[in-house]
């Protein structure tokens, strides 16, 4: 084997161990010390002796400064040790970078895209079985996660089943520890996995890769997460506007799997439409409505601890406002608003590109899918608080592997493609 084909492997390892730190156990919440924590502080120390370049692109820089104003916005309302800001600056933002870092470092290729994209669904799958497990009540199902993600200092997760973020009567969790979190990442996995149908060689390997597109799709039903599931099915019908002589099959065989899932939960005294049948939402109405008085009360440096006093024993269990632009506000005033709002306009339009363009032929591309799956994340934030505001890392490695794999689109400035950090020996 070339020495640079094992380079290639050992970078795609370290992508990997990354991955899997940041994103699975509900990691996120155990910071500042905890496994992703420890990950990143050794990837960040082997990238800094190989001393791979670090590129602040425009983004970034605007990244960069919504986190000053947000820490200048505590500061100003006395909130830095309530909110504890060093815990969440290293349990949330400096993952954010260190994922910047590492992907744009380590994935230089085609082939690494492609292999860091097919790790992420091999991810989805494994989630999605301990989901549907946990669904039909197996104790399994259950257990597995539960040792993974419970560490000292966090809550029980699994200690009540029931949530209200479910509306099922039990917790789809999978491996990502909160219910809401696994309907989103999942929702990116169903969106990368018709990748592997344009890539497969064979119609059998075409057969199995649609199933597992269509697995991943049941696994964000279960999870309840409304918004996300409407926009997968409308990525995947853009997706099929542009393969016109399969449309029909493909949209009649999608209706019809999941008539028989449903039969299936039928069958089993399972089904349980839950959140899918309310569509009111007259609580986050009304939490919108309680943000909207409370910016207009602290419009030049917001207050987000007081935020959370200002709403308790008000609206149900929230603590933020489930909306990007309210929490732009209530997190760091009107100059982090603006400052963070153009920082997800233009993620979101560079995301766009790709998945407008739906009349390609070129289904092989990467971008289309990557693309697919940072529109919907950057679209779910509108109505929940996983976003950048928050350090959500996620929206990073889309972004990043997006701006590598689309050649063909216009370089975003300083972008991270063309100055790909180097390795001096």
């Amino acid at each position: 084997m070339s020495l640079i084909l094992k380079r290639s492997y050992l970078d795609s390892f370290l992508v990997f161990l990354f991955l899997l730190a940041s994103l699975l156990f509900g990691s996120f919440i155990i910071g500042p010390v905890s496994l992703r924590i420890y990950v990143s502080c050794i990837l960040l120390l082997v990238l800094l002796i190989f001393r791979y370049r670090f590129s602040f692109s425009k983004e970034i820089k605007l990244y960069l400064a919504f986190i000053g104003i947000y820490f200048f916005a505590l500061l100003i309302n006395g909130e830095i040790k309530e909110v504890n800001f060093l815990k969440y600056f290293f349990g949330r933002y400096f993952v954010c970078l260190i994922a910047v870092y590492i992907i744009s470092s380590l994935v230089n290729s085609s082939t690494e895209i492609k292999r860091t994209i097919v790790f992420l669904i091999l991810v989805g799958i494994v989630n999605g079985i301990f989901s549907i497990m946990q669904y039909y009540g197996s104790d399994l199902g259950t257990s597995i996660p539960k040792v993974l993600i419970n560490a000292e200092g966090t809550e029980d997760l699994f200690a009540n089943s029931i949530s209200f973020e479910s509306g099922l009567n039990r917790g789809v969790r999978g491996l990502f520890g909160f219910i809401a979190r696994n309907g989103y990442f999942s929702a990116v996995f169903a969106c990368l996995a018709p990748l592997l149908i344009s890539i497969s060689l064979s119609n059998f390997q075409r057969l199995i890769s649609a199933f597992i597109s269509v697995f991943l799709i049941y696994v964000v039903f279960l999870t309840q997460q409304r918004l996300v599931l409407l926009l997968v099915l409308a990525f995947y019908f853009v997706l099929l506007l542009g393969q016109r002589k399969y449309f029909l099959f493909a949209l009649l065989a999608l209706i019809g799997f999941i008539i028989i899932l449903i039969t299936i939960d039928y069958s089993l005294e399972y089904v349980n439409l839950g959140r899918y049948a309310d569509y009111s939402d007259s609580n986050r109405l009304e939490l919108y409505s309680l943000a909207l008085k409370f910016i207009k009360d602290n419009f030049w440096f917001g207050g987000q601890n007081a935020f959370t006093e200002y709403i308790s024993g008000k609206v149900g269990l929230a603590n933020s406002a489930h909306n990007f632009f309210l929490n732009g506000f209530i997190y760091s005033g009107v100059i982090g608003a603006i400052v963070v709002s153009l920082l997800y306009f233009r993620i979101l339009i560079r995301s766009l590109r790709p998945v407008w363009n739906f009349k390609s032929n070129d289904f092989s591309h990467y971008s289309k899918y990557l693309g697919g799956a940072l529109v919907i994340y950057m679209l779910n934030s509108l109505t929940h608080n996983a976003s950048l505001i928050t350090g959500d890392e996620f929206i990073w490695i889309l972004f990043v592997l997006l701006v590598k794999s689309d050649i063909g689109g216009e370089e975003m400035s300083e972008n991270v493609s063309n100055e790909t950090p180097t390795c001096n020996r």
